[in-house]
């Protein structure tokens, strides 16, 4: 480039395959096909394994199969597509030393969900039906379906946007001031935000958000930070190959000559979480999100200090306020309160909103991460044709153990949006939702006092913990399980 200035910029519209395994369920629906759900104890004692084919239909005894659940298309549904633009800049600093300034943008339009349109409690909830004409509190069947002819039905449409924009600046120089340096170093900023983060949604979130998105009628309401939005990276790598002993020769020359460096530095911010609140729901695939009864912080203290333990490697990352009890029609906490007839307090099933002061999706951050890495070789001139490397490669060669939230998801690699799940971490409070919907507004835990053996007056908060070096997991499995540490290899290479 000679000391030039460089510009150079794009764009274009990318359109992305409905996925084969969402259109391929559709053959899973009746009258050729039919998926029934068997649930110990709502539909039998026990349910045994059987070497019968047709399982538990096939053992001895009778009972009722539940409806058949749905695979359902949108027969409108859109192609998703996405606006991709990027602009860059380079400027040649010294001879083989190139500085940039990169951003990169894209807009995603029509995206793809899936969500169960016929949960428990959208009978009530958006159209009135199953209360025997008396609504709010005096439905006869807070719980009915949408459709009683079917079961759950899974509904994949256009229900996802997503924008992204990325600014990267870097430093590039290839043998730095004829040192045999090769240096690279990036910065980057960037935000993702989303209504859902993959086309099912949050499938690996135990006992929070399943599929999909809150409300299947208004994604919108889940537009937040995406899964994988991190907002500050720093990347540095260098490749050393001193020079000092090429003109060297015998045993100096094999001792001192042929060796290289390779260090990798990363570091990141942390990746956001959502904190629900099942207490009150009664809806299969969704929780509603965690609502404080005061000021909460986004971030809490990554202190791993003895005086901050709360277990064996356990420390309390941020305690937040009691939360406030929530719930629509039956109390059921997972559909929205919607407007209602005057005359006979049924749901009109228009103007459905959630409580304004509800957490929003992806709402909270874990801590940062970094991570060191080390390449030490040296090579042996074993005749002129042939050459033997000795590698040594150690990774995470500090021995750091980052700190990760403990947020109970399955699969979380670093934290994607992840489940608290209130209502089953607390244990010991006394609860204060039982009424559900009468009781919207008021705090939803109080503490338990053991030496009185009464409940007292006084909000039960709740603490989410951390862990260091191991990475969320649930039910003691997922990737965290073996922790962080050093690993250290080593290797003989042959070239020729």
């Amino acid at each position: 480039m000679n000391g030039r200035l460089d510009r150079a910029g794009s764009g274009k519209d990318s359109y992305p395959r409905l996925r084969r395994c969402v259109t391929f369920n559709v053959i899973q629906n009746p009258p050729n096909y039919a998926v029934l759900s068997v649930q110990v104890p709502r539909d039998v004692d026990s349910l045994p394994i059987t070497v019968n084919n047709l399982g538990a239909a096939g053992e001895p005894g009778a009972f009722a199969f539940r409806s058949p659940t749905l695979r359902a298309v949108a027969t409108n549904i859109k192609p998703a597509y996405a606006n991709v633009w990027n602009l860059s800049l380079e400027r040649e600093l010294t001879r083989g030393t190139v500085a940039a300034l990169e951003y990169s943008g894209s807009r995603g339009i029509h995206g793809y969900n899936i969500g169960n349109v016929n949960d428990v409690g959208y009978g009530p909830a958006f159209l009135g039906i199953g209360c025997d004409g008396a609504g709010g509190a005096n439905c006869a069947n807070p719980y009915q379906q949408l459709n009683l002819q079917y079961n759950y039905t899974n509904y994949r449409s256009n229900g996802n946007d997503s924008w992204h924009d990325a600014l990267n600046a870097k430093v590039s120089s290839s043998n730095l001031f004829k040192q045999g340096l090769n240096l690279n170093a990036n910065y980057t900023w960037s935000h993702t935000i989303d209504y859902l983060s993959a086309t099912f949604g949050g499938s690996d979130e135990w006992g929070g958000q399943a599929l999909g998105t809150l409300d299947p009628f208004n994604p919108s309401l889940d537009k937040g930070d995406s899964d994988y939005d991190v907002r500050n990276r720093v990347a540095l790598s260098a490749v050393w190959d001193p020079p000092y002993a090429q003109h060297t020769h015998g045993v100096m020359k094999e001792i001192a000559d042929g060796w290289e460096f390779a260090p990798i530095f990363t570091a990141s911010s942390g990746y956001p979480y959502t904190i629900y609140d099942c207490t009150n729901e009664y809806t299969v695939y969704v929780c509603p999100r965690y609502i404080p009864s005061g000021a909460v912080g986004r971030k809490g203290t990554s202190n791993s200090s003895a005086g901050n333990a709360i277990g064996t490697n356990l420390y309390a990352y941020e305690t937040v306020p009691a939360p406030l009890v929530y719930g629509g029609i039956g109390g059921n906490s997972g559909v929205p309160t919607c407007a209602t007839d005057p005359n006979t307090g049924l749901s009109l099933g228009t103007n459905c909103v959630w409580p304004s002061n509800m957490t929003a999706r992806n709402a909270f951050r874990q801590p940062g991460v970094w991570n060191f890495n080390m390449g030490l070789y040296k090579t042996f001139k074993v005749t002129e044709k042939v050459n033997l490397q000795f590698r040594s490669e150690f990774y995470n060669l500090f021995n750091h153990s980052n700190y990760y939230v403990q947020t109970g998801n399955l699969d979380n690699i670093g934290g994607l949006a992840d489940v608290n799940n209130l209502a089953y971490t607390s244990a010991g409070n006394c609860a204060n939702y039982s009424n559900g919907g009468p009781n919207n507004g008021q705090i939803e835990y109080f503490q338990y006092n053991s030496a009185t053996q009464s409940c007292t007056t006084t909000p039960a908060p709740y603490t989410l913990a951390g862990k260091r070096g191991v990475q969320s997991q649930a039910f003691g499995v997922g990737t965290g399980s073996l922790g962080e540490r050093r690993f250290i290899q080593f290797a003989l290479r042959i070239s020729f």
